[in-house]
């Protein structure tokens, strides 16, 4: 999740049993997990460069690399909350108040 340009955290997304979706209507699990600075970057990168100040970047680590799969520019953000126990609603408000 990155907001005005800032990875806030990240979550591992499992899919459900015999499912290779990672959304939370195909009943996938959040997990918190540590944000590293390589998803950091790709994930601040990626946001900046589609000029989205509130975003979701999706990535995969496959062999060691980072790959972005997608950039949401309307994330959905109930189960990060949940996951990582950031504040995602407080984040938004006070960049919105700041600009």
């Amino acid at each position: 999740m990155v907001i005005n340009g800032r990875a806030l955290g990240a979550v591992e997304k499992i899919p459900a049993k015999n499912d290779f979706r990672t959304n939370t209507d195909a009943g996938a699990e959040f997990k918190s997990c540590t944000i590293t600075n390589t998803m950091k970057n790709y994930a601040e990168r990626a946001s900046i460069a589609l000029h989205c100040k509130i975003a979701g970047v999706d990535m995969r680590e496959d062999e060691g690399k980072m790959h972005v799969l997608e950039v949401n520019r309307n994330p959905g953000f109930d189960a990060f909350e949940s996951a990582s126990g950031i504040n995602v609603a407080a984040e938004i408000i006070s960049y919105l108040s700041s600009i």
